[in-house]
């Protein structure tokens, strides 16, 4: 009946009585099999009673009463191949976004999208090289500058011979300062070695012992190494 602005006595504003011969019996209610608050009209069997029973509620609107995740209103951004939302589209609110992955030089970027209810990243690590001292972490272990120390030991004729060559170049000077300083005369003999003052033997012997000092102190440790790296 539609009349009045009010309605008259004996009507009301709806019409969803189930049993208008029962007062007791007004509504229908649906069988909710997963818990989520929806149940479904078509599979689910309905009862009528003044308030629901246990386990029945009045929405009758689910599309899959055996998931609690699937019902109308439900968030479908989860890519996980399913309606969730009973709007028959799978997936609709899930958004692509960037991902990373490895560390140090292996370290990249790409990007994370959803197909057919399976995430799909495109990112993948640089390839790992051997580490060296320049801080940076190039064999993408999660340290940096962490190379090998060398192993083993020193060379003894490697640092023998370094001190030989020094004394050669220690010879050779004193033989030319020698000729400088007494060079032959006409009318004289050839100066022979061991024939000069001793004040030069004394100059000579502190300019040997000066250079030895010098390449002692120069000399490379061979196999040995602190394990400190400091990067440029």
């Amino acid at each position: 009946m539609c009349s009045y602005a009010t309605p008259p006595a004996g009507y009301v504003p709806n019409a969803t009585d189930c049993n208008d011969a029962n007062a007791a019996v007004h509504a229908a209610y649906y069988h909710d099999a997963d818990g989520d608050g929806y149940g479904n009209a078509g599979l689910s069997p309905s009862a009528t009673a003044a308030t629901p029973p246990a386990g029945y509620v009045v929405k009758s609107t689910d599309c899959d009463d055996t998931l609690a995740v699937v019902h109308p209103g439900a968030s479908d951004a989860s890519c996980d191949g399913v309606d969730n939302n009973c709007n028959l589209q799978i997936d609709e609110g899930f958004e692509p976004y960037t991902s990373t992955c490895g560390v140090g030089a292996c370290a990249s970027t790409g990007y994370v999208e959803c197909l057919n209810g399976v995430l799909n990243d495109s990112c993948v690590p640089g390839a790992p090289s051997t580490e060296i001292c320049n801080g940076i972490d190039d064999n993408c272990d999660g340290t940096v500058d962490n190379a090998a120390v060398p192993t083993g030991t020193p060379s003894v004729r490697a640092v023998a011979d370094l001190g030989q060559r020094g004394d050669a170049v220690v010879d050779e000077r004193e033989r030319r300062h020698r000729v400088r300083r007494h060079p032959r005369q006409p009318g004289h003999a050839q100066v022979e070695p061991g024939q000069f003052h001793h004040r030069d033997d004394q100059l000579l012997g502190q300019q040997r012992r000066r250079r030895r000092r010098s390449t002692t102190s120069s000399r490379p440790r061979l196999g040995r190494g602190s394990g400190t790296c400091s990067a440029p």
